[in-house]
């Protein structure tokens, strides 16, 4: 189902056989005014044979040839950012962007999030609404700092998020009518169903994107009652009319954007993952898929559990951490099409080693997907899935125990590899060991691979065919 807004979807068995599904726009009971237009949810509907994992398979090629901007064909063109972190001020990023120019770490985009605006550092989300440079970050302007990163050669990645505004804001206090009259928590939700609403984002964003040379456009919506608001400026007997004129707009707007920038890249963030429908991958793509990693009880084990189930239907996606990134364990536990790097360097060379590991290896990400052990949610069960590259006929494998397996002999059979070809693995990272010098494909996808390992412990392995 394609679509932004509040969907449901119902599955049932026919009288006559076969499967029901009704999948709609959850509320919509409206009249159209004279010259009015709406549409309806996206929905496509995909036949396969073999079992689930063929389905996810054939799901995650059609999302990949069809559902994903051309900018990620092959997952190279996805940044590989460090982050500047929040309340930094432009020349202590830009000195911590020298270390890793001197510990050459291969990355190629400085990720500005949340926090360069208004006028206090710590206080980001409290002061949405207020899209000036704090000007005791940059005291020489965003332009300034971002053209420093281009001379480096990088690209400069941007935090907004405008569909949103604190009512003591400097927009809110010069356009409240551009904003719906409900206020939540004091904040307030963009009128960008309107016109006005809409005219207004599309130049604050241009404008932005055109003065200061923005090249990733990091959107967030951090709005979890947006149905509240939507519901509050329906007219009676026009149930759903403004959500649907919202979603239609949300659509225009990324499309005019991705037209008058053909090079722009756009980060669909929503509190991390609130927006994970295909209509949104039509536009962009989730660099931050979920703000589990913000959280004070951050674990690893608990991203097993979201890139486990999300790779089953999406092909390009990454997340991030605020654990120690030079345990593996955290490391490879964050694997996706790109992540966010710390700002200060502790270890230039295991650092480098780490990013270009993510680099070589994130190519797999668009590849079929095969979980290889059952997917349980417990600190004891070893976890283990697949990226296969049928075309080049390799495999990466990550491999994960928990705090308390006892018996870390985990077991695997690689479908998709040449049967007749013989093949290397070897172990991924700064460590690299080969685990295997030769070893045939039949054995591979018939009889399976073992190996063995501690508590708490994380291994990624590349099935290559041997020279």
């Amino acid at each position: 189902v394609g679509w932004t807004g509040q969907w449901e979807a119902t599955f049932s068995m026919a009288e006559e056989g076969g499967l029901r599904v009704d999948a709609r726009q959850q509320t919509f009971r409206s009249y159209l005014k004279p010259g009015e237009s709406v549409r309806t949810p996206a929905v496509t509907v995909m036949f396969f044979e073999g079992d689930s994992a063929d389905g996810h398979n054939a799901l995650r090629r059609l999302m990949a040839s069809e559902f994903t901007p051309s900018f990620g064909a092959e997952g190279q063109d996805y940044p590989v950012p460090m982050n500047a972190g929040i309340g930094n001020t432009a020349s202590y990023v830009l000195e911590r962007l020298e270390d890793y120019r001197n510990a050459d770490i291969p990355v190629d985009t400085v990720w500005v999030d949340a926090g360069w605006y208004g006028s206090n550092k710590d206080d980001w989300s409290g002061q949405v609404g207020t899209w000036s440079p704090n000007p005791a970050l940059y005291p020489d302007g965003m332009k300034a700092f971002a053209d420093a990163i281009h001379e480096r050669g990088l690209r400069f990645m941007l935090w907004f998020e405008l569909e949103r505004a604190v009512v003591t804001s400097e927009d809110v206090a010069a356009n409240r009518s551009l904003y719906y009259d409900l206020e939540v928590a004091g904040n307030v939700m963009l009128r960008l169903d309107s016109e006005e609403g809409y005219a207004w984002m599309r130049d604050t964003l241009v404008s932005a994107f055109r003065e200061w040379g923005v090249d990733i456009y990091r959107q967030d919506f951090n709005i979890n009652c947006s149905t509240f608001f939507w519901e509050s400026a329906d007219e009676p007997s026009r149930s759903g009319i403004t959500e649907n004129h919202y979603i239609t707009n949300l659509y225009r707007l990324l499309d005019e954007l991705l037209e008058t920038f053909p090079d722009l890249l756009i980060d669909n963030c929503a509190s991390g993952g609130r927006r994970l429908d295909y209509e949104m991958m039509k536009r962009s793509v989730p660099m931050w898929y979920t703000d589990y990693p913000c959280t004070d009880h951050c674990n690893p084990v608990g991203t097993h559990y979201h890139i486990e189930s999300l790779n089953q239907w999406l092909p390009y996606f990454s997340g991030g951490f605020w654990g120690n990134i030079y345990l593996p364990y955290w490391w490879m536990s964050a694997f996706g099409i790109t992540t966010s790097f710390p700002t200060i360097v502790s270890d230039g060379a295991q650092l480098r080693e780490i990013v270009s590991t993510y680099g070589q290896m994130r190519r797999f990400m668009g590849k079929d997907y095969y979980l290889l052990a059952d997917a349980v949610y417990d600190d004891s069960t070893p976890q283990c899935f697949a990226y296969i590259d049928t075309d080049a006929s390799e495999a990466l494998v990550l491999c994960f125990t928990r705090e308390h397996t006892e018996n870390g002999r985990i077991s695997f059979r690689l479908r998709g590899l040449d049967p007749e070809a013989d093949y290397r693995i070897v172990s991924v990272g700064p460590d690299s060991n080969v685990f295997a010098e030769r070893i045939s494909g039949k054995t591979l996808t018939e009889e399976g691979f073992e190996v063995t390992m501690n508590p708490s412990e994380s291994l990624m392995l590349l099935a290559e065919k041997a020279g």
